[in-house]
């Protein structure tokens, strides 16, 4: 669009990404790792340790 000039300087442009498999949850987990599948402690340092912190 750009390089047709169809968007003006300074424009924001949005993009909607579909076709990820997210809104399904039966493919979001099947394509997550195994923390998703197990699960976790329903606690904030179990959740604070799987992020990373």
């Amino acid at each position: 669009m750009k390089v047709k000039d169809q968007v003006p300087r300074g424009a924001k442009v949005v993009c909607v990404l579909t076709g990820h498999g997210l809104k399904d949850p039966d493919v979001a987990i099947k394509h997550s790792n195994n923390l998703f599948r197990q699960g976790i402690e329903p606690n904030i340092e179990a959740v604070a340790e799987v992020m990373g912190f």
